[in-house]
């Protein structure tokens, strides 16, 4: 009976990983959108002209998607290495309850939520969070800081990938 368990539970996850595979796989992006190999499925534009946190917002909007979101290491990591710009606006901003959330998501970063803040961050008036990377994961100032949604620096949006 335990080996029956064994062998379903073996089964189901690879199963599952080889769907991810070939979803991935058969995925597209809008044309200038980039689709990073592995896992990640989900389609990035990075823009080279600053604009304030909810102009970069609404011009993502306009392209179907929203700034984009780091909500766990894979994503993060790829960021802080393949992105190639090196300080852009994420879609993660402090609400007037003191509490940070993700686009249009209504749960607030927790303890227990993934966090890449910068040392000493998060401190300062600002509202909006930009990432913060030179390509090398180990420099102390790399990660989120927060900043003046005012100020104008580059952003990238994501959005699903299309099916094909």
């Amino acid at each position: 009976m335990r080996f029956i368990f064994v062998a379903f539970l073996a089964f189901s996850l690879l199963s599952k990983q080889a769907f991810a595979d070939w979803a991935c796989g058969a995925a597209e992006c809008p044309s200038g959108w980039m689709h990073p190999d592995g896992d990640l499925c989900i389609c990035y534009l990075f823009l080279d002209f600053p604009r304030s946190w909810n102009d970069a917002q609404n011009y993502c909007r306009s392209q179907n998607g929203t700034l984009i979101t780091e909500p766990d290491d894979g994503i993060a990591d790829y960021m802080e290495y393949f992105s190639p710009i090196n300080n852009f606006w994420l879609g993660l901003h402090k609400a007037n309850d003191g509490q940070f959330y993700w686009n249009f998501s209504n749960e607030s970063l927790t303890t227990s939520s993934f966090t890449r803040w910068a040392v000493g961050q998060p401190i300062g008036d600002g509202r909006c969070v930009r990432h913060d990377a030179q390509g090398f994961g180990w420099i102390s100032q790399d990660g989120w800081n927060l900043d003046d949604c005012s100020k104008q620096i580059k952003f990238a949006c994501e959005q699903p990938p299309i099916y094909i």
